[in-house]
């Protein structure tokens, strides 16, 4: 569907759509005073310009392709999973509330938001590099189940617990300097425990990465140091106290 140009026309699509408590600008622009609720419309396009939106976007489930048409600010979510998306642009720019891009195929963060005020969620797409994240996210962070190499241009703070698992990371380089919560990073190609954050509130998950050799290139120091500073995982907890003891047999007989 074209873009709709006169207030008529828009307005008769609002109204197919059950949205209410609309106003719209001279400039043929929408603002909603709630909010948009359209999935499962097998929509294609949103033929309308959104400016901004004071509670929750939702337009998951459909069949879109990019986000053309979506408001500029949202008040409360914005969610816009399961569709056909392949980049970020056209995305609100501010957005108060949880961002959902899950399961589309997104390869790239440019035109990121430059506001997320609670959860971002973008995992089961297609991303390669964070170039574009930004530097705070308030909540969660879900990143799995992407194509991400490494941690670089990831956001230095997250209010949440971090989830980078089912990538391809081979080391922790760069990774964020604060996790209020847990540190999930199972199932990649992690070899050492090299670059763990420094400040983290909950447990670190390495189930599923070259476990047996993670902690053996590390000096006895430091695995103590890793093991009694942070809350492991059980079965990395395990891995280190066998190779303490197995460092400590080879330093006194060997």
């Amino acid at each position: 569907m074209e873009k709709l140009k006169d207030k008529e026309e828009i307005a008769n699509w609002l109204f197919s759509m059950n949205i209410k408590k609309y106003y719209i600008n001279e400039d043929m622009t929408v603002d909603v005073n709630g909010m948009v609720h359209i999935p499962k419309k097998n929509l294609t396009n949103i033929p309308i310009q959104f400016n901004k939106v004071s509670g929750n976007f939702s337009c998951f489930k459909n069949n879109l392709t990019n986000l053309s048409g979506c408001p500029y600010e949202v008040g409360g979510d914005f969610l816009c999973q399961e569709n056909n998306l392949t980049n970020l642009k056209f995305i609100p720019d501010k957005i108060e509330g949880t961002l959902n891009c899950s399961e589309n195929n997104i390869i790239s963060l440019t035109n990121f938001p430059s506001h997320i005020g609670k959860d971002c969620l973008l995992n089961k797409n297609k991303i390669k590099s964070l170039r574009g994240i930004i530097a705070k996210i308030n909540g969660n962070l879900n990143i799995s189940d992407n194509e991400i190499e490494n941690l670089e241009f990831i956001s230095n703070f997250i209010g949440g617990t971090l989830n980078c698992s089912k990538n391809k990371l081979k080391n922790l380089h760069n990774c964020p300097i604060t996790i209020i919560k847990s540190f999930i990073c199972s199932y990649n190609e992690i070899e050492d425990l090299q670059y763990i954050p420094e400040n983290l509130g909950g447990e670190i998950n390495l189930t599923g990465n070259k476990i047996n050799d993670i902690s053996h290139k590390l000096k006895i120091s430091e695995l103590k140091r890793i093991a009694s500073k942070h809350r492991l995982s059980s079965e990395l907890k395990l891995n280190i106290q066998k190779t303490t003891i197995h460092k400590i047999w080879n330093f006194i007989f060997f």
